[in-house]
């Protein structure tokens, strides 16, 4: 098919050419309707007019035959009343009187005669017959008593008898006179009739009863004698009408009939149809040539009319034409200065353009854009027809096969991949073309740059046209290879999920999210169970919270958390989980889930107890024996001092300091060596100390305890310390009381904030208030200084009366109540 600018429009079936002619055809059609309307009023005024006419004519014509009969009835009346005054002879008077009358011959074309009463022929006038003629009628006629007027056929003429009573002065009745009027001959109904020619038609006198015909007068009759009249004789059926009627034949006749006022008669006329509207007739057809040159010049004047409104159109047609031929149609729009109704279909098509220029620059912004989509998404996408040749191929599939599209367009697959992978293609293409339903398979194809197989999901889906026939497919394959790798591994993981350690997945909220069924066989419940149970103990606030906010801040900070953490099963019994907590973190490294490994430690943890104890208990052992070896080396060390100072007098002083120290010293050993564990009793160690200043020193020492006493655990690594603090104490108290008699006083007594003890030491003395260093130095107060504890000891002296106090205030770390269990260093 040539393109539409190509197509030239046959005259015959051009716009123009069809609305001249509909327009022709309408101008006729109601020129002709009128021509015929008009003809059908001018026939129906003419007929009327005519019928008319023609009754007015025959009405006139009655009244001259009614004329013409009444002149001749009373010239026969003036004659009958001279008869009846004269009395003679009815022969010779009667002949004699008509012979006096020559009127009478001039009004009657065939004789005047007088009949008797009974009658019988008196008189007649001229003699034109002999009497015996009128026998048959004088017998069977009686006397008229008024006028009176006859048709008669006699010796086969017709005769019009005119008669009138004749009666005596008397009023007696004495015959008749009778006029007799020749209807063969040129008699005064036939001058009458013939002197008046009603529209060129035929005129009848009748008689009504029997439709007797008296006289007629037909087209074209010059004579005088009459013809028959009897086609029309049916035609009557009233004395006096107008109107049209058809004949036996079907010819129309307008006919029209009158009675006359003399005579028993009826004046009738008839003309034909045809020429009664011959001037109709000649008038139409002068109007149907009239209506030809008006159709011819308003052919005309319409086909330059539609031609003048249509060239903007002709011309809107060649601009089209002109744009569709170029390469690139431009936005030109069509220009009319038309204001009327082609104006305004240009100016709206103008604007359909516009709305088509706008869809076209949004159809080509489309098709970019599903360009830049196809060519930059990594799916290949494809279409290929029935034979299985590509029609297109994006990017992506043609840097896959490594080929233009140009060299793809028109090939099948078996251009690009062996014979088995081809057939395989095509197979499943022929699926689609056969069901016409969307396919989604997947497809192993060999990978590029020499790798492994890589799989596609392909979706095939057909492409079908107006009519509905699939002509074409649609193929979107897209790389699932990573994702089969992810799925294998999913499998592997959710087959590790399963193992025999108990694992709780929780989302980045805390959430459970799953329990695998070691877990459950772990903690005695359900899944749904077990996951309540953990979703309740993370939203714990009870003390041991701290552990889980200790997790969770490793967890933040190290991705990962250890440790051991003890949980309750369903039936009640505890048990001891190792416990891993790992963060899984996006590519963002943000933490998206954590994964809680629980491994069951009960048995471990009990072993691990039970070899604790065994190790304490071995120390313990070892531990007694060396403090008993150290205050044996320690009693062996005061043996060789106590010699020593025996046999220095001069040193004594200081060495009895010295064997009072290491004696404290020997005796923290001793009480070690003697207790279960390596704590000790801070009033057993007082007490020890105290008597072995005491026995060094001679002087009595009185220890004290405030009651209920209660007993208090001395720190293992405090207790040299304390011990040498307390001697030091105990042995300036007796160097300051020696001159006086009174004993020395250590009072134990708890502080009155209840968190630990006080120990009071009294002695004889005055403690001055500005104290030298070098009484410091000599009260031993500098070693005590130095081996104070740096927490929980606090040295104060005050002075009460003539007694000097030491108040050593101990704490925790140092000390601890024995109701709490032992202390730890």
């Amino acid at each position: 098919m040539l393109p539409w600018r190509m197509v030239l429009v046959s005259p015959l079936k051009s716009l123009q050419a069809r609305l001249t002619v509909a327009v022709l055809l309408v101008f006729v059609g109601s020129l002709w309707l009128f021509s015929s309307w008009m003809g059908s009023v001018m026939r129906s005024e003419e007929q009327r007019m005519l019928r008319q006419q023609q009754r007015a004519e025959v009405a006139m014509l009655a009244t001259q035959v009614d004329a013409a009969l009444d002149v001749r009835f009373r010239a026969l009346e003036k004659v009958a009343f001279e008869l009846g005054r004269r009395r003679h002879s009815p022969g010779d008077s009667d002949l004699a009187l008509l012979q006096e009358r020559p009127v009478l011959q001039t009004l009657f074309n065939a004789d005047v005669f007088t009949l008797d009463a009974e009658g019988r022929l008196r008189a007649r006038w001229p003699l034109l017959s002999s009497a015996q003629e009128f026998g048959t009628y004088a017998q069977t006629r009686s006397a008229p008593t008024s006028r009176d007027v006859q048709v008669v056929f006699e010796q086969k003429q017709w005769w019009v008898w005119l008669s009138v009573p004749v009666v005596s002065v008397e009023g007696v009745p004495q015959g008749q006179l009778v006029g007799r009027e020749h209807l063969e001959g040129e008699s005064f109904l036939q001058s009458t009739l013939q002197g008046n020619h009603i529209m060129a038609g035929a005129v009848a006198l009748m008689q009504p009863d029997g439709l007797r015909l008296v006289l007629a007068s037909v087209e074209n009759s010059t004579g005088g004698s009459p013809v028959s009249f009897g086609d029309v004789d049916d035609m009557i059926h009233d004395t006096e009408f107008a109107d049209m009627r058809t004949d036996a034949q079907g010819q129309q006749w307008l006919i029209s009939t009158h009675p006359t006022q003399s005579a028993p008669w009826v004046v009738s006329a008839r003309t034909s149809a045809g020429k009664v509207f011959a001037g109709v007739y000649a008038r139409q057809g002068q109007m149907l040539v009239a209506t030809l040159y008006l159709t011819l010049l308003a052919g005309g004047l319409i086909w330059w009319v539609i031609r003048f409104h249509l060239a903007p159109m002709k011309h809107a047609i060649s601009s089209l034409a002109a744009q569709a031929a170029a390469d690139q149609p431009s936005a030109l729009r069509l220009s009319t200065d038309r204001k009327d109704e082609v104006g305004v279909l240009i100016a709206g098509f103008n604007q359909v353009l516009d709305s088509v220029d706008r869809h076209a620059q949004a159809l080509q912004q489309s098709e970019r854009r599903l360009a830049d989509i196809l060519d930059h998404i990594d799916s290949y996408v494809y279409l290929k027809d029935r034979q299985g040749r590509y029609l297109f191929a994006n990017r992506s599939l043609c840097q896959a096969l490594g080929r233009p599209l140009e060299a793809i367009v028109g090939h099948d697959d078996r251009a690009f991949f062996d014979l088995a992978i081809s057939s395989q293609l095509r197979a499943n293409d022929s699926v689609v073309f056969a069901t016409g339903n969307v396919l989604r398979v997947d497809e192993t194809l060999p990978g590029t740059s020499g790798a492994t197989e890589v799989t596609f999901l392909t979706v095939k889906l057909p492409m079908r046209n107006t009519h509905g026939e699939i002509e074409a497919l649609c193929g979107i394959s897209t790389d699932i290879t990573q994702r089969k790798r992810l799925e294998t591994d999913l499998r592997i993981a959710a087959t590790a999920f399963e193992c025999q350690e108990g694992i709780v997945v929780l989302a980045a909220d805390l959430t459970v999210m799953r329990v695998n069924s070691a877990f459950c066989r772990l903690t005695g419940y359900d899944s749904i169970n077990a996951a309540l149970q953990v979703q309740a103990f993370l939203r714990s606030q009870e003390p041991g919270a701290s552990l889980l906010k200790e997790i969770w801040e490793s967890v933040a900070a190290t991705a990962e958390w250890r440790g051991a953490l003890r949980i309750s099963r369903a039936d009640g019994r505890d048990i001891v989980t190792k416990l891993t907590v790992s963060a899984v973190l996006d590519a963002q490294s943000r933490y998206t889930h954590y994964v809680v490994h629980f491994m069951d430690d009960t048995a471990a943890q009990l072993q691990e107890q039970q070899r604790l104890q065994q190790e304490a208990a071995h120390r313990i052992a070892l531990v007694r024996e060396v403090h008993h070896r150290i205050k044996n080396n320690l009693q062996g060390i005061l043996a060789l001092l106590r010699q020593f100072a025996q046999n220095n007098p001069a040193l004594s002083r200081p060495m009895l300091e010295a064997i009072g120290q290491v004696q404290a010293i020997s005796t923290i050993h001793g009480l070690q060596g003697k207790s279960p564990s390596a704590q000790m009793r801070l009033c057993e160690l007082v007490d020890a100390i105290s008597d072995e200043v005491s026995t060094v020193w001679q002087r009595p020492i009185r220890v004290l305890r405030t009651l209920p006493w209660q007993p208090w655990w001395l720190a293992e690594m405090e207790a040299v310390p304390v011990a040498l603090i307390v001697h030091e104490l105990l042995l300036n108290a007796v160097k300051h009381s020696a001159a006086s008699t009174r004993e020395v006083e250590l009072r134990l007594r708890r502080s009155e904030s209840g968190t630990g003890l006080e120990l009071w030491l009294r002695n004889p003395g005055i403690w001055p208030q500005a104290q030298s260093q070098s009484l410091v130095q000599g009260s031993g107060l500098g070693l005590i200084d130095a081996l104070m504890p740096r927490y929980g000891a606090v040295l104060q002296h005050k002075q009460e009366g003539g007694m000097v106090c030491a108040v050593l205030y101990l704490n925790r770390p140092i000390i601890a109540p024995e109701t709490e269990g032992s202390l730890e260093a």
